[in-house]
């Protein structure tokens, strides 16, 4: 069925155009250099970058995965065969070459914020660690001029959503709220590796699909007077549209830019799962999480290839954390902190974000010391005090005949939440962090509220620029950790 779409899109569209060849732009007066910003955030790493040359083959995370599925790489058949299922995402990338149509504060604000702009895509822009003054740079230099803005002809929108869907434009694009979006045609459309092996042309129908924009965002990411132009001659993997001329393409940029949008509900931050009573082997874990996905960045050249990915050898503006998950000795080894000293993964942190079981609770009180945890289970008026025997592993808790200062151990059969680290180093509390958090999984959750639209502080969601780990993944996480992490 899906190739049968396929091949009605191809009749629907004027014969897809060989990919074009890009090479560096010349420099405009327009255009202000960001040499240094490109270089840090290694943009040429997955895009086409104006000005730039593409990053080599070992850095080139797009091309890398392009060749793998292409049968290029230098690689046994069979091993490319077993990547192949692995590797999905990074496959297809916007060129940062026709940004000069977007707005330049939504870029600036997309760069600070990213958020999910494909609903193709599996891979996401990356929340980097840019500053504002670097992210006004590169706007501006993706953005060098503005058009002027244009008015949209009302009378025009309702011709405009019957192009739409004549034109079946929601086989390739979500146009989330409005009238005309179709998610089941979307997703009907969407093409299997089998098929976009079959030739170029499908293939190229596969990029496109992977690439289009939810429309959504096209009135705040789009000029205004870009829209009807690009419509009609369009760019980049977008094919043009057999049919499709100056009275058409203004229809529909006036019905894209106009049409009234249904408010769409927030996501919600996910709760982390209770840690599982049955044993957590590491080759489970290993299997199921960190050789799934976390491996493709955070292993050594002997495993990944290339130099070891971005999370070990650094890249996209991070320094190297040395993070290697290909191993349970590698994992064990732990990562760089940003004192440049080694730490362990698997200690327990400060994590305030909402994705917590949220039970554990400090209490802010005059009287409070920073040690103390409270209990949401308790009544509200007991603090527990941390004696000076407290060793900063202990769990306090809150049976009824307790008086407040017996301290208990996290054994392996503790069921409580409440651990309390009493270390010198820990910043005062706010009267809201929990601690009963392992790092590791303090950053899995950390991305479930990216996905929400929030941030932690000091905690950047992993993976980086990929959809969040199912909770299911970081459960199993969570219980091997507390189960001592067994071989």
């Amino acid at each position: 069925m899906r190739l049968v779409l396929a091949i009605a899109f191809l009749v629907a569209c004027d014969r897809p155009r060989e990919p074009a060849a890009i090479a560096p732009q010349a420099m405009t007066a327009e255009r202000p250099r960001v040499d240094d910003l490109i270089e840090k955030f290694q943009c040429n790493r997955c895009h086409d970058v104006p000005n730039t040359e593409p990053a080599g083959r070992d850095k080139h995370c797009v091309r890398c995965h392009q060749q793998i599925h292409a049968g290029t790489f230098d690689a046994k058949p069979d091993t490319l065969a077993r990547w192949r299922d692995h590797i999905q995402s990074l496959r297809d990338v916007p060129s940062l070459i026709a940004a000069t149509r977007l707005q330049r504060a939504w870029v600036k604000e997309f760069l600070l914020r990213p958020h999910d702009v494909r609903p193709g895509s599996i891979a996401q822009m990356p929340r980097l660690a840019i500053s504002d003054v670097e992210a006004d740079r590169f706007a501006a230099f993706l953005v060098p001029s503005e058009s002027a803005s244009v008015a949209f002809d009302p009378t025009l929108v309702a011709q405009g959503e019957q192009l739409y869907r004549r034109f079946a434009c929601a086989r390739c694009h979500r146009f989330t709220g409005a009238s005309a979006d179709d998610a089941k045609l979307h997703a009907a459309a969407k093409l299997t590796d089998e098929m976009r092996r079959r030739s170029r042309e499908v293939e190229t129908l596969a990029v496109a699909w992977t690439l289009a924009p939810d429309l959504r965002f096209a009135r705040a990411r789009l000029q205004p007077g870009s829209l009807a132009a690009w419509i009609e001659k369009p760019g980049g993997a977008m094919p043009a549209i057999a049919g499709v001329g100056p009275a058409e393409a203004r229809a529909l940029a006036a019905f894209i830019a106009t049409t009234p949008l249904a408010a769409v509900s927030k996501p919600v931050a996910s709760q982390r799962l209770p840690v599982l009573a049955r044993r957590v082997p590491w080759a489970e874990v290993s299997a199921k999480v960190f050789h799934d996905t976390c491996w493709h960045c955070h292993a050594v050249p002997d495993f990944a290839r290339g130099d070891g990915g971005p999370g070990n050898s650094g890249g996209f503006g991070f320094a190297p954390r040395g993070l290697d998950v290909s191993s349970y000795t590698g994992i064990s080894g732990g990562a760089f902190g940003p004192d440049g000293e080694r730490r362990s993964i698997f200690e327990r942190i400060f994590d305030a974000s909402p994705a917590l079981r949220g039970t554990e609770l400090f209490d802010a009180s005059p009287a409070f010391h920073g040690n103390e945890v409270l209990g949401a289970a308790l009544r509200g008026t007991e603090l527990f005090d941390a004696s000076p025997a407290f060793h900063g592993n202990e769990v306090l808790d809150a049976s009824p005949a307790l008086r407040g200062t017996e301290l208990f151990d996290a054994s392996p059969a503790f069921h409580g939440n409440e651990v309390l680290d009493a270390s010198p180093s820990r910043p005062p509390l706010r009267g809201n962090e929990v601690f009963d958090t392992p790092r590791v999984v303090a950053h899995l959750m950390a991305r479930h509220v990216e996905a929400s639209g929030g941030s932690v502080d000091g905690i950047r969601g992993m993976p980086l620029g990929l959809p969040a780990l199912s909770l299911e993944q970081i459960q199993l996480v969570e219980s091997w950790i507390v189960q001592g992490r067994p071989q």
